[in-house]
C-alpha cells in the first residue's frame, strides 16, 4: 500500500497545515488564500466547528417534519403557517378569522399547485438567498453598504 498526501499531512504541525491548504487552494485557478485564514480555522476548538453541524442536522430534522406535514395535508399545512404568521392561536379563531383563515390559505394551496412548489417565503427573502448564493455574504454586504 502506498503513502498518501493525506498521510503526512495529518502530521503536520497547524502552521504548515495551514500554508498547505493555502498552497492547494492557490493550485486551484490561482485562488490565493493567505495561511493566516487557515491558521485561525484550524484552530478553532472543536466545539465551534461542530455547532454547524448540529444546526445542519436540526435543520434537517425540522425539514423533514415541515414536509411529511406538507404532504400529508397541504391545506391544513398552510393554515398553521398563517396561524404562525400572523400570531393567532388556532383554538383561540374568531369566525372572521377562521374565514379569513380558511380563504388565504385556499389561495396558497392554489398557488403552490401552480407554481410545483409552495411559495413559503417572500421574493425578498428568495432573492437574498438567491444573491448571496451566487455571490457570496461579502459582496451582498458591500452591496448594502454602497446604499
Amino acid at each position: 500500500m502506498s503513502t498518501k498526501i493525506y498521510d503526512d499531512f495529518i502530521k503536520l504541525p497547524v502552521d504548515k497545515m495551514a500554508q498547505e491548504i493555502s498552497n492547494m487552494t492557490y493550485g486551484y485557478e490561482q485562488t490565493n488564500v493567505p495561511k493566516a485564514h487557515y491558521k485561525k480555522f484550524l484552530s478553532k476548538p472543536i466545539q465551534e466547528a461542530m455547532e454547524a453541524s448540529v444546526s445542519v442536522q436540526l435543520v434537517d430534522t425540522i425539514y423533514n417534519t415541515l414536509n411529511a406535514l406538507f404532504t400529508e395535508n397541504p391545506l391544513l399545512f398552510f393554515k398553521a403557517l398563517i396561524c404562525l404568521d400572523k400570531n393567532i392561536k388556532p383554538k383561540n379563531l374568531t369566525a372572521q378569522e377562521y374565514q379569513a383563515l380558511q380563504i388565504s390559505s385556499e389561495a396558497l394551496s392554489n398557488g403552490c399547485e401552480k407554481k410545483n412548489h409552495p411559495p413559503y417565503i417572500n421574493e425578498e427573502i428568495s432573492n437574498l438567498f438567491n444573491d448571496v448564493l451566487e455571490n457570496g455574504e461579502h459582496y451582498i454586504l458591500k452591496s448594502n453598504d454602497d446604499k
